[in-house]
C-alpha cells in the first residue's frame, strides 16, 4: 500500500482507498494517521497491497508493453504508406 502527497501525477498512481492513501502535502499528521491505520490494520494492509500488485500488473505487464509496440509499430506502417 502506498501513502503519498497529492501532488503532481501522483494521483495517476494511488487509487485513494484501494490501493493506497493520499494526504495533502505538508500534512504531517495526516500522513502520520493513514501510516497508522496500515500499520494497526492487517486486513487492510494485504488488501490494498493485493490491489496495488494487480494495478501495476495490469498497467506495465509484458504483455501490455508488447501490444502497446505492436499497435505502434501497426501505426507507423500503415501512416508509411498513405
Amino acid at each position: 500500500p502506498i501513502v503519498a502527497t497529492d501532488v503532481g501525477g501522483v494521483r495517476d498512481l494511488v487509487r485513494e482507498g484501494q490501493n493506497g492513501f493520499l494526504v495533502h502535502a505538508n500534512d504531517t499528521e495526516g500522513f502520520a494517521g493513514k501510516l497508522c491505520a496500515l500499520m494497526n490494520d492487517r486486513d487492510l494492509r494485504e488488501r490494498m497491497g493485493s490491489n496495488g500488485r494487480e494495478g501495476v500488473r495490469a498497467v506495465f505487464s509484458r504483455e501490455r508493453l508488447v501490444s502497446d509496440m505492436h499497435s505502434l509499430y501497426e501505426e507507423c506502417l500503415a501512416k508509411r504508406g498513405e
